[in-house]
């Protein structure tokens, strides 16, 4: 009996300790996933705990969230608005047969279709990603008003 004391003794008294400690302080995690749910142990110690203050919380991370991201879209998008330019071929003028000049060009091309593929995939991604954050905190906001 006093081992197993002993033995739950350590994490009854961290638990308690962070439930004291959310009380407190709060947390200033996002604690909600793809599907605007509470994820997480902590996430649902905390939502319990802290009721509407909990979910106050989240909608202020999701607005911090989504506005870094906004801003790191837009400074992402400056840095890649410039047309993708062609590398010129590594062989010095000169040096170059027709046959070569033909495979750097093409070679070139291929790499600005490339990285043209991947800025749009890029692109996508990263208006979905706050397209996400603004849709979860309108089904928060509207869970909390009701």
């Amino acid at each position: 009996m006093n081992t197993l004391f002993r033995i739950l003794f350590i994490p009854a008294l961290l638990l308690l300790y962070y439930v004291a400690f959310v009380i407190v302080f709060g947390t200033d995690k996002l604690r909600v996933d793809r599907n605007c749910e509470v994820h997480g142990f902590f996430g649902n110690i905390e939502e319990v705990i802290l009721g509407d203050r909990f979910w106050q919380t989240q909608i202020e991370q999701i607005d911090r969230t989504t506005a870094r991201r906004e801003e790191e879209y837009v400074a992402w998008r400056k840095a890649n608005e410039k047309p993708i330019r062609a590398r010129t071929s590594i062989i010095p003028p000169g040096y170059k047969t027709p046959a070569e000049e033909d495979v750097f060009a093409l070679r070139a091309e291929a790499d600005r279709i490339e990285r043209e593929e991947d800025r749009l995939k890029t692109d996508s991604a990263q208006v979905e990603a706050i397209q996400l954050l603004k849709n979860c905190r309108s089904k928060i906001v509207e869970t909390v008003q009701q």
